[in-house]
């Protein structure tokens, strides 16, 4: 690949935009160093034309599409009573049921399961009030037990996604981890995973992170719910949130709930998994739900 002739800003540390310091484990932040240092000693600056060659090569391998599903009515309130008489939340019932009904269709005993996790409120200037969030990510192992019914086999999902959620150092390790690296050795990530870009360091980085892995898992990504009451003489019928597409997911929930109505948009590559197999996946979670 040829280098363009700018050259761009170095990283900058992400501690100063949050109100807690939150310092990587030694072992970590040594491994984190040695892969910037390897990058610096031959860095590659992509060019415009490598940019476009990459999003070409990409789209062959990947084919996105998507599956829709809704909850409402009398389903929704189902939904939110069973949620609460089992002491769920209701981000954490729709997790559950979609990792179980993920791997009880895929015969698989486990999955790497990921999750949005809104940081707003750890801002150093919280944002203005909008739609988004502010996310850092985590991952979670998701296990699965036939013998155990859905309540029993969703507590023990619940109670690993937490304790990863729950702990300030574990939620804000994606975000403290990749910012010890220059802007350009991130996004040789891609090339490096599915490109024909040979990079030792960014090799190791993808790999580490999730990107050149075969085992595929499950993302969940929320948007929560917004009520729609400041724009006067319009009203909003319906939305869907597409989640955003995260190569090393076999699938993503986008998840959003608007007028009393639950949204549920898969997005998978074609070349993974069909779309048949994703439609039995939301109506086996739709099914757990309610």
């Amino acid at each position: 690949m040829k280098g363009c002739i700018y050259v761009r800003p170095a990283y900058e540390p992400t501690g100063k935009y949050f109100k807690e310091t939150v310092l990587l484990e030694h072992g970590v932040y040594l491994f984190a160093k040695s892969l910037n240092e390897e990058w610096k000693q031959n860095p590659v600056r992509f060019s415009e034309k490598d940019y476009l060659d990459f999003f070409y090569n990409y789209r062959k391998k990947y084919t996105p599409n998507l599956y829709m599903a809704s909850v409402e009515g009398d389903n929704y309130h189902k939904l939110l009573e069973k949620a609460k008489s089992n002491g769920f939340t209701v981000n954490e019932f729709i997790t559950s049921a979609f990792s179980i009904a993920t791997m009880e269709t895929l015969k698989k005993n486990e999955i790497r399961l990921g999750v949005a996790a809104n940081i707003r409120k750890e801002l150093v200037s919280e944002p203005n009030d909008c739609m988004g969030n502010f996310v850092t990510g985590i991952s979670a192992k998701a296990c699965y037990d036939p013998e155990n019914d859905f309540i029993t086999n969703a507590k023990i999902i619940i109670k690993a996604m937490n304790e990863q959620l729950k702990n300030i150092q574990k939620r804000h390790l994606a975000v403290h981890f990749l910012g010890q690296f220059e802007k350009d050795f991130i996004e040789s990530i891609m090339f490096a995973a599915y490109d024909d870009f040979q990079h030792d360091a960014s090799k190791k980085l993808a790999e580490l992170i999730g990107e050149k892995s075969k085992d595929k898992g499950l993302g969940i990504s929320n948007l929560g719910r917004y009520e729609y009451n400041k724009f006067e003489s319009i009203k909003i019928l319906d939305l869907q949130f597409i989640g955003p597409a995260f190569p090393a997911n076999l699938l993503t929930v986008g998840i959003i709930t608007v007028n009393n109505k639950l949204n549920l948009c898969l997005r998978f590559n074609e070349g993974e998994i069909n779309f048949d197999t994703i439609k039995i996946i939301c109506e086996k979670s739709i099914g757990l739900l309610i």
